[in-house]
């Protein structure tokens, strides 16, 4: 029985992961940047250990830049968003 609930939390934290992993993918792929980073976020925070950490810090990192880049601010002033960077 032990062996089975080990095998029960190793699937379904893999399942959660990949989950979470598509939210942030979609989110990213329709500039909702800010929800990618925030999904994104998690994931590095929830899965330090994940095969695919070098992943979710690259597209945490480049939602959040996308985020600076794109502000309505940042479209008149462009100095603002190359400080940020």
């Amino acid at each position: 029985v032990a062996v089975f609930a080990v095998f029960y939390i190793l699937y379904y934290q893999s399942k959660n992961e990949e989950k979470l992993a598509g939210v942030a993918k979609a989110h990213y792929e329709k500039g909702e940047y800010n929800d990618a980073v925030k999904s994104y976020e998690k994931l590095t925070k929830e899965y330090p250990d994940s095969a695919k950490i070098d992943e979710y810090k690259f597209f945490h990192d480049l939602a959040q830049m996308q985020t600076v880049v794109r502000s309505v601010a940042n479209r008149e002033d462009y100095a603002a968003a190359v400080k940020r960077l």
